[in-house]
């Protein structure tokens, strides 16, 4: 069996028909290949690392009324993307997600027998910083916005044990395991019913959270801290004085002087 296509002599398929079903399933597969480039660059700048990223030293080269945009990208690239909100706020997002991709734990660490046994788990923190900038690209404020989740993946995908990061956790260069991340979870989870975490109900520990990567996350924390807003620009252009990121590198998200 071909992709569906009987391929034995009693096929109700003449070689004709089956050729012109191959040459379909070749140009979409070749159509998927090309678009590949296209999809990891629209999803935004961001680069994933292991270690946990230290989001305040970005505070110690962004003076706001006085460092300008431009001056942000030569240490952190272009922005994931440009905001305008409906207040006439404008301002640039940027997420810098960690996962653990080695973390030998991540399927077993909800301690939890599973009916749908994911066939990848991977534990992700992403820390988002919004500048906002005054008509002239001058940095007028920062704010920030976290989560932690293991992302996973049977077939289709979704997120377990999401949480929004305290303003303390994002301060915070703390690595999170995936133990980390489904024991935090289940302690909020529990504190919001009112019961102890050994009363959780397994439900509630396996709760599948709708699929939200790192872009998606920063959008969320956007939402959350600008209302509504449109995307003015996604993926802005590299700049010749932009530092460059790439996608799951052995360079930090951050340039090492700011470590």
């Amino acid at each position: 069996m071909l992709y569906g296509i009987n391929s034995t002599p009693n096929s109700r398929f003449s070689k004709a028909q089956t050729s012109k079903k191959m040459v379909r399933i070749n140009k979409l597969l070749l159509a998927t290949f090309l678009s590949a480039p296209f999809l990891l660059s629209s999803c935004g700048i961001f680069s994933s690392r292991p270690e946990a990223v230290n989001i305040t030293v970005i505070e110690e080269f962004v003076q706001p009324g006085t460092t300008t945009l431009t001056e942000v990208r030569s240490k952190l690239g272009a922005p994931m993307f440009m905001g305008l909100s409906n207040d006439g706020v404008k301002f640039a997002a940027y997420g810098f997600p960690s996962n653990l991709v080695k973390d030998p734990n991540a399927s077993f660490a909800s301690n939890l027998l599973r009916v749908k046994v994911p066939n990848r788990m991977t534990p992700m923190v992403v820390k988002s910083v919004y500048f906002t900038l005054n008509d002239d690209n001058v940095i007028t404020g920062i704010d920030y916005y976290g989560a932690s989740y293991i992302d996973t993946e049977k077939i289709n995908s979704w997120n377990e044990a999401e949480r929004k990061l305290t303003p303390e956790e994002i301060r915070e260069p703390t690595a999170y395991t995936a133990q980390d991340i489904y024991d935090r979870y289940f302690e909020l989870a529990a504190n919001e019913q009112g019961i102890t975490v050994d009363e959780l109900p397994d439900k509630v520990k396996t709760k599948e959270f709708q699929h939200c990567n790192p872009h998606c996350q920063t959008r969320r924390g956007a939402h959350e801290i600008f209302g509504t807003f449109k995307v003015t620009e996604l993926a802005p252009k590299k700049l010749e004085t932009d530092k460059q990121l790439y996608f799951f590198d052995n360079n930090p998200t951050l340039p090492a002087n700011l470590k």
